[in-house]
Formats: C-alpha cells, sequence, structure tokens
C-alpha cells in the first residue's frame, strides 16, 4: 500500500489521488507463494473490474509453456490457458516474448515437433523445413520412434521443472561433435559452452519460473 499511496499527496497521480477517499475496507488475503498472489488478483480485478486497475481487466492471462504429454508424439508450445486435460503447464510468465524466444532455444537443443495439431505431419506424407534445418525428426514419416520421441519430451520436461543438466550435455555433446568437424577441416577449436541453469524466463512477479508446473 505504501507503494501505491505515497504520504505526500502530490506525488500521487491522479487516478490514484482519488483512491482513499473511495475506500471503504482493506481486506488482506494471505497467499502462500507470489504466483498464487498473482492468480488470485488477477481472477478478482476480472470478477470485480475496478476502475483503479486496468492492467489485468483485459482478457490476455499470463503465458504458458504447454507440453502435450498425452499425444503419441507430444506438442510444447506456447499458450495463455490452462485448463485441458493431459497437459502438463509451466509458469506463469511475465514476459510472452521471452517465453517464445525460450521455446525457439529450446527446439534448438530438443527437436520436437513445431507442427500443430494432436498429430504430426502434412497432408503431403513428406518432411516439412523443419526436419532438413535440424528442428524436428519427422515423427510423421516414422524417422523416430514413438519412445525415442519421448526422451526428447522428457528432457524438454526436466529443463523445465529446474534440472539443466541435460541441456547442458546436449549442449556440450554438440560443441564436441562440431568441434571435430572443425579439426577435420584444419580449423581452430571452439569456445567452451557456458550453461549456467540458464531459465526459460521469469515468472509474473520477476521470481524464477523453474519447478512450477500444474498437469489437468
Amino acid at each position: 500500500m505504501r507503494s501505491v499511496l505515497p504520504g505526500d499527496a502530490r506525488t500521487r497521480g491522479s487516478t490514484i489521488a482519488q483512491l482513499p477517499e473511495r475506500v471503504a475496507d482493506v481486506e488482506v488475503i494471505v497467499t502462500d507463494t507470489e504466483v498464487e498472489a498473482l492468480h488470485l488478483e488477477q481472477n478478482l480485478v476480472k470478477r470485480h473490474r475496478p476502475p483503479f486497475n486496468v492492467r489485468l481487466r483485459d482478457d490476455k492471462s499470463f503465458p504458458y509453456i504447454a507440453v502435450t504429454v498425452e499425444d503419441d508424439y507430444p506438442r510444447v508450445m506456447f499458450t495463455r490457458e490452462r485448463h485441458r486435460r493431459g497437459v502438463v503447464y509451466f509458469g506463469p510468465y511475465a514476459n510472452a516474448k521471452k517465453v517464445r524466444e525460450t521455446l525457439d532455444v529450446l527446439n534448438r537443443v530438443f527437436p520436437y515437433r513445431p507442427c500443430e495439431g494432436p498429430k504430426p505431419g502434412r497432408h503431403s506424407g513428406i518432411p516439412c523445413l523443419d526436419y532438413h534445418i535440424e528442428r524436428c525428426l519427422a515423427p510423421c514419416v516414422g524417422y523416430i520412434s514413438k519412445e525415442d520421441y519421448r526422451e526428447i519430451i522428457d528432457g524438454v520436461i526436466e529443463f523445465l521443472s529446474g534440472e539443466t543438466r541435460p541441456i547442458q550435455r546436449e549442449l556440450e555433446r554438440k560443441m564436441k561433435e562440431a568441434a571435430a568437424r572443425r579439426a577435420l577441416r584444419g580449423g581452430g577449436a571452439l569456445p567452451e559452452p557456458a550453461v549456467r541453469g540458464a531459465a526459460p524466463g521469469r515468472a509474473a512477479g520477476g521470481r524464477p519460473a523453474l519447478g512450477r508446473h500444474a498437469s489437468t
């Protein structure tokens, strides 16, 4: 309240200056985490639509990363919904742009399918461009088994849950392979990869959101 209602009336905005005159009572609700507090605030603002809180009155909700674990070949995707069954959600995050950037980086390390829909592939029956640029292993044409693809998704879930060692090992493996190819061509050594617990952005409220996921 001190941050919203500074003692000096001259430092208040015109809207905030009207707030003390219109407040009859202050109710405090205690939550266990900042994420729960933000969800509660968002729901209360949407329900009561107070005139002083415009930021949370729109129809947008915080972004999540969703993993459709019950699909034969699960997807990893950006979403603002959190109600589908058979989906594991990570978040919420405060910055949608950072979430999309994180998904792009994850797809470079874990080549899960970026195509939409519960089943992979196109009607043409041939691999798409993502396969040729090594962003997907073409489960649509059987180039990877369900078991091997599930290992990729397990790695994504581990990373989003806060376990960064799998992605670090994968990056180190790729660096070694690239260094070996470079050595065969007579080039110099590549620098060591520097991965120290990279996180996919921050949860709404400024805290890291790793490990906060829910399955519905």
